[in-house]
């Protein structure tokens, strides 16, 4: 299937990663009289010939891998490169070796055995019962589903690994944290306001918070300090990608969960009081409009890094936790929303 868009966007990103300029490709490769060419075939304008593509590649680009030659040639509809070609140009196809055996049992974690880890967060999951059951509906669910996110992270950012017995213990681990903590900081803010303080508002976010970082330190071991996503530019290693996950989920918990919930449960304990007392109450179309603007951001950076992920062993469930993990995000900040929204007291 043709896509000259995807071709010139990945043409140009191999040109740039090699620092090489649009005039220098042209003139090593002698393919153009001048780069008014490369540029249309870069913007997705024009479809070079076959001949051309591989003459950019290997001689203005330097390119040397003809698997890589391979799936650009493919992008602009063109056949593989042939056994001959791969002579008259000195390539060689990489000797990919057999995959290796699995292991009989997985290596345990240092410090963090599996069995370790499922039994914590076994425990921590048990204590976070007492605490659910004091809650509303609203809380519970939001917890829950903010509690996945981190669930679905782990296993996201470790989907090209080769231990997911390990991995799934972390990912338990990661969320019982977050469940425990996230629902202490609801009945901490709850408490707190029925008693006439409103700090309790602080003291919730600083458990969020608390919460995040305690979760990442422990599962930072099973995660790796190296790229292991496949993409065409230079991705975060496992455990920067993590943490990075953890920020934006922190930024629903303070744009959409925690200080609207704080809100609603301050007018109606101290009705206009709670207002006048310095308790922040956004407007429901801010936080709606922010809402918008975080899916206009977030659809062209999925999009961009899924269509520049290389094929390897792992591919198909990265991809399947990559939209688990957008649809979570968006749907629990979509339920605090319409909970706010039906909750406001203007």
């Amino acid at each position: 299937m043709i896509d000259l868009k995807k071709f010139g966007t990945a043409l140009r990103e191999i040109r740039k990663s090699r620092g090489i300029s649009q005039e220098a490709a042209v003139e090593r490769s002698g393919v153009y009289s001048d780069a008014s060419g490369l540029r249309r075939i870069e913007r997705g304008e024009q479809r070079p010939k076959r001949a051309v593509i591989v003459r950019l590649l290997t001689e203005g680009l330097l390119e040397d891998d003809p698997d890589l030659i391979d799936e650009l040639l493919a992008m602009a509809g063109y056949q593989a490169l042939r056994d001959a070609e791969l002579v008259r140009l000195g390539l060689k196809r990489k000797i990919r070796p057999d995959p290796p055996l699995p292991p009989a049992l997985d290596p345990p974690l240092p410090g963090h055995p599996p069995r370790g880890w499922a039994i914590l967060a076994l425990t921590g999951a048990g204590a976070s019962i007492p605490l659910a059951l004091i809650q509303n509906w609203f809380v519970a669910v939001c917890c829950l589903l903010y509690a996945s996110l981190y669930v679905v992270s782990v296993l996201l950012e470790s989907a090209y690994g080769s231990s997911p017995k390990q991995n799934r213990g972390a990912a338990l681990a990661a969320g019982s944290t977050i469940l425990v903590t996230s629902l202490a900081a609801n009945w901490t803010d709850r408490h707190f306001v029925a008693a006439g303080r409103l700090e309790g508002l602080w003291l919730a976010l600083f458990l969020f918070v608390a919460g995040a970082v305690f979760q990442w330190l422990w599962v930072r071991p099973a995660l790796a300090d190296f790229t292991v996503v496949p993409t065409r530019f230079r991705s975060h290693t496992a455990q920067a990608a993590h943490l990075k996950n953890s920020v934006y989920f922190l930024f629903i918990v303070v744009a959409f969960w925690l200080p609207p919930r704080h809100c609603v449960e301050a007018l109606s304990v101290h009705g206009a009081d709670g207002r006048g007392a310095g308790t922040f109450c956004p407007q429901p179309w801010w936080l709606w409009i922010a809402f918008v603007l975080m899916l206009l951001i977030s659809i062209p950076m999925g999009s961009r890094l899924l269509d520049n992920l290389r094929p390897a062993p792992g591919h198909n469930r990265f991809i399947i936790l990559f939209y688990t993990r957008a649809l979570v995000c968006f749907l629990l900040s979509a339920i605090c929303l319409i909970w706010y929204s039906s909750h406001f007291l203007p």
